[in-house]
C-alpha cells in the first residue's frame, strides 16, 4: 500500500473527522480532535446525525449514527467521554417495548438517504445488535442494555 496516496486521498477527499482519524492512527495526533470532530455531528438529544453516516445525510438523530460513533470512539480510546452516556441515554427515549429499537426513524423520510432507509414499525435486530455491541465493546455500563440484550437473545433463540 503507498502510504502517501493514502495520505493524500483523505486529505482530497475525507471529512475532517476522517483527517483527524488518520492523524490519530499514523500517531500525530492523540484522540481528543477525533472526539473534538465527532461532536459536530451529535444532537442536543444526545443522538447522532448530520452525516456521521454518510447514506443518511439528515440532520436529525438516527439509530445508525450511535454505533457509528461509539465505534470511532472505541477506535481512538476514548471509552469514557461523556458522549457515551449520552448515546445510550438517547437510545433510551427511542426504545421499543420489547427492548429492541428501529432501524430508522420516521423523520429519515424527510431527508435525502440511501433507499435502504425506510422506517417500519418493528424492533430492527440489525440496529439494535450493532448500538448494543457499539456500547459494549466501550465497556459502557449502561440501564438501556439489558432491555437490548435480551432482545438480542430472545430474537437468537
Amino acid at each position: 500500500m503507498n502510504l502517501n496516496a493514502a495520505t493524500d486521498f483523505v486529505y482530497a477527499h475525507a471529512r475532517l473527522l476522517e483527517r483527524h482519524r488518520l492523524a490519530h492512527l499514523l500517531g500525530e495526533a492523540g484522540p481528543e480532535p477525533v472526539v473534538q470532530a465527532l461532536r459536530a455531528y451529535r444532537n442536543d438529544d444526545g443522538g447522532f446525525g448530520h452525516a456521521i453516516e454518510p447514506d443518511m445525510p439528515g440532520p436529525l438523530s438516527q439509530p445508525v449514527g450511535v454505533p457509528t460513533a461509539l465505534e470511532i470512539l472505541h477506535e481512538v480510546g476514548a471509552s469514557e467521554d461523556e458522549l457515551v452516556r449520552g448515546a445510550a441515554d438517547w437510545l433510551t427515549t427511542i426504545t421499543r417495548d420489547d427492548g429492541g429499537i428501529p432501524f430508522c426513524l420516521p423523520s429519515a423520510v424527510d431527508y435525502p438517504r440511501n433507499p435502504i432507509w425506510q422506517p417500519v414499525d418493528e424492533s430492527s435486530i440489525i440496529q439494535t445488535s450493532a448500538n448494543a455491541a457499539a456500547l459494549h465493546a466501550l465497556g459502557a455500563e449502561h440501564p438501556w442494555l439489558a432491555g437490548a440484550d435480551a432482545y438480542v437473545w430472545r430474537w437468537l433463540d
